[in-house]
């Protein structure tokens, strides 16, 4: 260690010192100093300051009790990545997607979006294509951003999306495209399924996505449908709990 270093505090200290921050200003001056001392941003810098901002910008809390952050706090963290997003990954940009979920964002959810897939090259993880494909239900217009999502995921797995990208996408169609759209995402599933009925189109969690979208598109006959065929190739397993609960 050189003598000139003694003088410099290293990235841990810099981490402790926002994992403590209380304010957006302190936030900004640790965020200064880390810049001057040449401290590179790494997973574990941006696991803190995603914590950090997001407890100084609360605002109140949601239907279900989760803490909800202001729409200032999430341009706040946007403008920190548009800066510079030096060490940013795919588990930080959850934190900051379930943000966004939470306050009805979905403007600065595809705007993180974006800046992951084209400039970062960081491919969302299952859990963060959720949100976004939930977000595009709740708060999206129509379908298009749905659809915008889904040919991401096909681009990403090569033509092949995994299961939970099907069951992602029932919410939005089953919203927008009511029951048409269920079973059209169904009928998707059961091509790729084949004759093979240990497939994955007949695990309990798409089953329980077909329920839940069919009860979101007022269509109870399906969701009863659903639950029947369920049985069928489920018999010893019952979401008559998960049923009640969602209808």
């Amino acid at each position: 260690m050189l003598l000139s270093d003694w003088n410099t505090p290293d990235r841990e200290c810099f981490h402790v010192l926002l994992a403590h921050a209380k304010s957006r200003e302190e936030v900004e001056y640790i965020l200064s100093d880390m810049k001057t001392a040449d401290a590179k941003r790494t997973p574990k810098t941006w696991d803190i300051l995603m914590e950090t901002c997001l407890r100084c910008g609360i605002q109140g809390k949601n239907r279900w009790g989760m803490p909800v952050p202001s729409r200032e706090t999430i341009e706040w963290i946007l403008t920190i990545l548009g800066e510079n997003a030096e060490g940013l990954d795919s588990v930080a940009c959850n934190r900051l997607l379930k943000a966004c979920l939470h306050c009805g964002n979905v403007g600065a959810a595809m705007r993180l979006f974006n800046l992951m897939r084209y400039s970062l090259s960081i491919v969302p993880t299952p859990q963060g294509y959720g949100i976004l494909f939930r977000l595009a239900a709740e708060k999206g217009r129509d379908i298009a951003l749905a659809h915008y999502l889904w040919q991401d995921v096909l681009d990403v797995y090569d033509g092949s999306p995994p299961w939970w990208a099907y069951t992602s996408m029932l919410e939005p169609m089953a919203k927008f495209r009511g029951a048409e759209g269920i079973y059209y995402m169904r009928d998707l599933m059961l091509k790729l399924a084949g004759s093979a009925t240990r497939h994955w189109a007949y695990s309990p969690n798409v089953y329980h996505a077909l329920i839940r979208s069919s009860c979101t598109a007022k269509q109870s006959t399906s969701a009863w449908d659903y639950y029947e065929e369920m049985k069928k190739h489920l018999p010893h397993f019952y979401l008559r709990s998960n049923l009640v609960r969602i209808w």
